[in-house]
Order: C-alpha cells, then sequence, then structure tokens
C-alpha cells in the first residue's frame, strides 16, 4: 500500500491517497500460466478540512455542503473529467473512489483546485 500526503497551509485541507492492490499481485502462478488482475483497482482519497466542500464544488457538479450531502452519502459523479464517487464520513471529511490508473489526474485536478482556492483566500477575491 502506497500513502502519499498533501497539505496546504492555508485551506488545512489534507488528502492521504491509498492505492489498494489485489491480493492476486502477492501470489505467484507463473509455473501456470498467466495471471492478470482485471478487477478494476481503485484509489481512495480521504480529503479533510474546513474548505475540502469548496475545493470539490469547483471540480464537480453536485452540491457538497453539510446540508444537502450529509454524513453516510454517496454520490457518482466527475471530477473534471474523470469518474469518482464520493462518501461523506464526516463534517469536514469526503472519501474520494476512483480508478487507479487515473490517481495521477485527479491529484493534479485536487491540486489545481486548491491552489486557486488558496490564492484567492491569500488575495480576499
Amino acid at each position: 500500500m502506497k500513502i502519499r500526503d498533501f497539505s496546504w497551509r492555508r485551506s488545512e485541507i489534507v488528502i492521504r491517497i491509498f492505492c489498494i492492490n489485489s491480493a492476486l499481485d502477492r501470489v505467484k502462478f507463473w509455473k501456470f500460466g498467466v495471471l492478470t488482475d482485471q478487477s478494476d483497482a481503485w484509489v481512495t482519497l480521504r480529503m479533510s478540512g474546513d474548505l475540502i466542500e469548496d475545493a470539490l464544488m469547483g471540480l464537480c457538479p453536485v452540491d457538497l455542503r453539510m446540508k444537502e450531502f450529509k454524513r453516510g452519502n454517496v454520490v457518482r459523479t466527475s471530477l473534471q473529467h474523470v469518474n469518482v464517487t464520493l462518501h461523506r464520513v464526516g463534517p469536514n471529511t469526503i472519501d474520494l473512489y476512483g480508478f487507479r490508473s487515473m490517481a495521477q489526474t485527479i491529484c493534479h485536478e485536487l491540486k489545481s483546485s486548491l491552489t486557486t482556492l488558496n490564492a484567492r483566500i491569500n488575495h480576499n477575491i
């Protein structure tokens, strides 16, 4: 399991990425043939902080404010052009599930959104 942490000073948002690998990756079947894992590996990002709703609502066409997207709610949506699933796990915490092959793209989009949000806060825009 690989874990990467990103944090932004002002917005106090922390993103953790957990790459979920199949148990089949650890089994050796080389004597019997070739085995490929086609189970659609997923990546999970846990995002928390006071401004996470603002950061995500700039990327997703979903109202993620706490009054609409309550704890335990799950929605399938897009983050820019990437299909993702969002799950509210707490007042300031949202889990994002996406295809592992799109992890870098998801991180890039989130970093861009957080950078823009941070610039707005620092310049009172």
